[in-house]
C-alpha cells in the first residue's frame, strides 16, 4: 500500500501542514504511528514568553507550558527570538532537537534568516523544554515569540490511505537512540 504524503513540512511560508478533513500520522515509537482526522484548523496568535537571565547565565531551563493543549489537539509552532541569547529545545525533555552528530545547535538571532528552521510541532499537552544562555556580561530579559496552529484531531482506528507526517518528538525517542 502506498502513503501520500500531501504537504511538506517546513516551508519557508507558515501555514497549516494540513487541511481540516484530512489526515495526520504522529510517530510515536519506532515503526509504530497513531493516526488522526483533522477536524478543524485554527491559527493561534503570537504568545511572547520571558525570562531573565544574569550575566553569562547558561542552561536555565524553561518549559513551553504557554503552548500546552488538550488530548483532542495537535500544534505547528514557530518560535523566533527576539533577544540575542541561546536556547536548546528538548523533546521530550532529555532528548535534544536541532542537532547533529557532534554538535547541539541553538535557536538565536541569526536562525531568523531562514524562519522554517524553528518550526517544530506538539500534541496534547506535552511541550518542548528550552535551555536558555546569556552569552553576554549583562543581565537580559529573554524573549520570544511563539506563533502557530492548533489542530482538533480525532483518533483513526485504521491506517488511512493517505496522510501527512506530523514529526511531533525528536527522531531519537521516536526511532531509540542516536546512529540507528
Amino acid at each position: 500500500m502506498s502513503v501520500t504524503a500531501l504537504y511538506v513540512p517546513y516551508k519557508i511560508a507558515f501555514e497549516p501542514i494540513v487541511r481540516a478533513e484530512e489526515n495526520i500520522a504522529i510517530p510515536v515509537s519506532r515503526g509504530s504511528k497513531k493516526y488522526f482526522k483533522v477536524l478543524f484548523v485554527e491559527q493561534v496568535q503570537p504568545i511572547i514568553i520571558g525570562k531573565s537571565l544574569d550575566a553569562n547565565e547558561t542552561n536555565v531551563e524553561y518549559e513551553l507550558s504557554e503552548i500546552e493543549l488538550e488530548d483532542n489537539y495537535a500544534g505547528q509552532w514557530r518560535i523566533m527570538p527576539l533577544e540575542p541569547v541561546q536556547a536548546k529545545m528538548y523533546f521530550p525533555k532529555a532528548i535534544p532537537k536541532f542537532y547533529t552528530k557532534v554538535t547541539e545547535t541553538y535557536i538565536y538571532d541569526l536562525s531568523l534568516m531562514q524562519p522554517n528552521i524553528l518550526e517544530f510541532y506538539t500534541w496534547k499537552d506535552e511541550v518542548p523544554y528550552l535551555k536558555l544562555t546569556n552569552p553576554f556580561n549583562e543581565p537580559v530579559y529573554a524573549r520570544f515569540i511563539v506563533l502557530g496552529f492548533k489542530y482538533a484531531i480525532e483518533e483513526l482506528k485504521e491506517e488511512p490511505k493517505e496522510y501527512t507526517l506530523f514529526p511531533v518528538y525528536s527522531v531519537e525517542y521516536v526511532i531509540g537512540g542516536r546512529g540507528r
